[in-house]
């Protein structure tokens, strides 16, 4: 079966704690082996403590009856393995890793709080395995046979003494670091170091036939392991046959980041032209002067400037790419629309000004109505797995690193949904980042970079699995240290439910809901606050019915069956529930109604909050509200969750 209910798991499982004075050693082994230990303040040393809470979130309430986790289940005959506590995975032989680098661009660490000077004057600091590797191949003929990945399986690196020693004993393999085909330099590297052997010093990886070749790229050509770029340029040539001038840029884009184009620049020079497709076009719209004339260099120009736009979506700039031409600089300026007049406002101004910003938001439907937004995750580099010790994937001196240090401001919105611990993710990340550019930036939130936070705290707080109350409260945006720094603003009238054009007594009316949706979110309107119930006012409420799932299709979707077809008839209507089994239970219903064949689309489960789910509707006119809590006797009463 596989969704046993609690009753049927009852039938087959009966577990329970041995008596001591009947059967002292299965109550030893129960005890042992499957009970948790005491863990929380009690231990805070256990095995399952991490950042002072426990992973296996115990301790745990007490149910009266079985009840189902969400965390799966597990096959018998795994269950017995682990419960004879057999091995569960081994790695033979030993995996080597081999970094590589340019010259003089090896990674060093070091402590933050150590002089920079005494770094760079530490002996030794200047060996690397890769560079002992040229060494050693310099004083040892027989290690001249062997490619870098096959070096561990003869020789042993000793990292202590910065010194490859030949191996005595065992077997090791070696796998050379990654490089991506967009970091130039370093990935023609490491082809070359697939392949030679016996190599001495840098200039003699560029060796090729007796030939020294300028780059790591040249060599490549020269040992044939580069072919043309024929399947590239038939690819952009076959699309210029259907594709829109946009559709052909972000096919470009795709190309350069993600595929092996040898030769850029001349794939750009080559199809400069249908890569510029419809940019006069564009230009006309955009500055409103139907008849206005732009050279060939010009209408480059403003395409380049679009290339470097998706490229920068993708942390990635044509400044990357020698030989490419880059656009001109009074092109750089951006347009933006976004979902509020608010943030349109301050982006524009800021904008028009020549200032840069980086509109942002918690989740990806939200970064598509932002101008020119993007996720958090995918701007900042925030880990997914987040701790409070965790920090930005951003590194000095890249492309995003550059780009931070010239923004003005970061807008931020859904911030209340996120973990304060992203926050102060990219707090300590702006502050390194920005030491650079600012004297105090270390000692100042956000290293002096202003941060506009927005959204409402009434609606979903960040999810935590399994949480309680005061974790979920614990780890939003106000208990952060940074909280102390915000200056807050308020906006206080709700636009979407205050039109213009309208009469007084439906303005009232409007009014009169906006009030009663307010109270909802600040959690003030309960009847009962012990079970967190509000009532729901009288002209929301769907009248009683035996059926209730066939009282509010029939109140929204009249006459179903011959309208159904009918595109206008679907898209003016709309049934909001906080919750996706209400969804599952309706969809179910009305596709039982509809003739033909149903496909399902699964999401997850959300906090049944009734405030998230009416701070969509923008007003209360066709507005019915049915209750599908078997477990309140009143209809008009419905439970609202409210976090403060």
């Amino acid at each position: 079966m596989k969704n046993p209910s609690p009753e049927y798991i009852d039938t087959i499982i009966s577990a329970e704690i041995p008596d001591i004075n009947v059967d002292h050693d299965a109550y030893n082994a129960v005890k042992k082996s499957m009970v948790h230990g005491s863990c929380g303040q009690a231990n805070v040393s256990s095995p399952c403590m991490q950042q002072g809470k426990c992973t296996k979130f115990f301790p745990k309430k007490f149910n009266d009856t079985t009840t189902i986790g969400e965390d799966g289940y597990i096959s018998a005959c795994e269950a017995s393995w682990r419960i004879f506590q057999f091995g569960i995975n081994y790695r033979y032989p030993a995996v080597e890793r081999l970094p590589f680098h340019l010259p003089n661009e090896h990674t060093v660490i070091f402590e933050e709080s150590r002089c920079i000077e005494n770094v760079l004057n530490m002996p030794g600091i200047e060996k690397t395995k890769f560079t002992e590797l040229l060494e050693t191949n310099r004083k040892h003929e027989d290690a001249r046979s062997l490619t870098y990945a096959e070096f561990p399986q003869h020789w042993v690196w000793n990292s202590k003494c910065k010194l490859w020693t030949k191996q005595k004993k065992g077997n090791a393999v070696g796998r050379i670091y990654f490089a991506h085909p967009s970091s130039g330099e370093r990935f023609y590297m490491r082809m070359l170091l697939n392949f030679l052997k016996g190599s001495t010093s840098f200039e003699c990886i560029r060796t090729i036939n007796g030939v020294t070749y300028p780059t790591f790229k040249a060599a490549c050509y020269a040992l044939g392991l580069l072919d043309d770029d024929r399947e590239w340029i038939d690819c952009l040539s076959e699309a210029a046959v259907w594709a829109t001038g946009n559709e052909l840029r972000n096919l470009f884009v795709t190309m350069l980041v993600f595929c092996q184009v040898s030769n850029v620049p001349e794939l750009w020079k080559s199809h400069s032209t249908i890569l510029s497709k419809e940019m006069l076009y564009l230009q006309r719209k955009r500055f409103q002067v139907p008849n206005l004339h732009l050279t060939q260099e010009q209408i480059e120009s403003y395409a380049l400037v679009e290339i470097e736009g998706i490229m920068q979506k993708l942390g990635k700039s044509l400044k990357d790419i020698d030989g490419m031409p880059q656009p001109d600089s009074s092109l750089t300026g951006h347009g933006g629309t976004g979902k509020t007049f608010l943030w349109n406002t301050i982006t524009s101004k800021l904008r028009s000004e020549s200032l840069i910003v980086l509109p942002v938001a918690t989740s990806r439907l939200a970064s598509l109505l932002l101008p020119n937004g993007r996720t958090t995750h995918s701007r900042f580099r925030i880990p997914l797995d987040i701790t409070a010790e965790s920090t930005c994937e951003i590194k000095h001196g890249t492309q995003l690193d550059k780009l931070l240090q010239k923004t003005s401001l970061i807008i931020w919105d859904e911030a209340p949904m996120t973990h304060k611990y992203r926050f102060e993710a990219l707090d300590k990340t702006l502050r390194d980042l920005l030491s650079t550019r600012y004297d105090n930036s270390r000692s100042k939130p956000f290293g002096r970079l202003i941060v506009v936070c927005g959204g409402d705290f009434r609606q979903i707080l960040p999810v935590i699995p399994q949480g309680e109350r005061a974790d979920i409260i614990d780890a939003s945006l106000n208990p952060s240290y940074l909280w102390l720094h915000f200056e807050i603003f308020e906006l206080k009238q709700n636009m979407r439910l205050h039109r213009e054009g309208i009469e007084e007594i439906e303005a009232e009316k409007i009014a009169s809901f906006d009030r009663w949706l307010l109270q909802i979110g600040d959690g003030s309107l309960y009847e009962n606050p012990a079970q967190e119930l509000i009532r729901i006012l009288p002209e929301l409420c769907s009248p009683t019915t035996e059926n209730p799932m066939e009282g509010i299709v029939g109140e929204v979707y009249p006459s179903l069956l011959e309208n159904y077809k009918d595109i206008a008839y679907i898209k003016e209507r709309a049934i909001l529930t906080p919750k996706n089994e209400t969804v599952h239970e309706l969809n179910d219903f009305l596709m039982n109604m509809i003739p033909g064949e149903g496909r399902t689309y699964l999401s997850s489960d959300s906090v049944c909050k009734v405030y998230v789910a009416l701070s969509r509707v923008t007003g209360i006119e066709g507005l019915i509200i049915v209750n599908a809590d078997t477990e309140v006797k009143d209809q008009a009463l419905i439970k609202n969750i409210v976090y403060k």
